[in-house]
């Protein structure tokens, strides 16, 4: 998948909670594999300071991934 694709550790539960938000953000307007891969960084990288959940709490747009 795209998380071992990239390196990432993230548990299965991290996996479908970014899943989730990347389906809930597809609903709003088609979200491109640049996009994917940012929310999936920022989450990863975010995990290091216990903030992952917050980032996703974040965003409600897509806009908002690449205007990060």
């Amino acid at each position: 998948n795209r998380v071992d694709q990239l390196g990432l550790g993230l548990t299965d539960s991290d996996c479908k909670r970014v899943t989730n938000k990347i389906k809930n953000l597809a609903d709003i307007r088609p979200l491109s594999l640049d996009d994917v891969d940012k929310l999936l960084r920022m989450y990863g990288q975010a995990m290091d300071t216990d903030s992952h959940h917050a980032i996703l709490d974040s965003i409600d747009t897509p806009d908002q991934i690449t205007g990060m």
